[in-house]
């Protein structure tokens, strides 16, 4: 239930975390340090936010702490700029504490031809058309 205190506390903390992206304070999270999330990263630690990479392979969190960068958008020396800004990539889910934004960034599942293999029905269920529907001869 909300109350008018509960309601008033949202109120100020969505004030306080626009503010905090206002002055470039606001921690950012993004999830997933791939093609789409690693440049991302890069542009938020560029424009001033301190910035987290999270990534679930550790092989990668450790080339990108070495300023060493698999994305060919990506170069070493951007990299190593952003590290140096703060930018810090970690596999480690204890280290996204405390984040203000989050940006997920992980891959959507694809059929051979490109197409979307899963989506969400109306219900809020993931659905995959290969099993549910039975196209996986598709």
């Amino acid at each position: 239930m909300t109350t008018p205190s509960s309601t008033g506390d949202a109120i100020g903390l969505h004030a306080a975390a626009r503010q905090r992206i206002e002055d470039r304070t606001a921690t950012v999270c993004i999830v997933g340090q791939g093609y789409v999330g690693l440049p991302a990263a890069m542009r938020a630690s560029e424009v001033g936010f301190p910035t987290i990479g999270y990534e679930v392979d550790k092989r990668r969190v450790d080339a990108l702490g070495m300023g060493e960068s698999y994305i060919g958008d990506v170069s070493d020396e951007r990299l190593s700029a952003a590290l140096a800004s703060g930018y810090r990539p970690t596999a480690e889910l204890g280290d996204l504490v405390g984040f203000d934004v989050a940006v997920i960034t992980v891959p959507t599942p694809l059929r051979d031809w490109g197409a979307v293999s899963c989506f969400r029905n109306q219900n809020g269920k993931l659905v995959d058309v290969t099993s549910d529907y039975g196209l996986s001869q598709w």
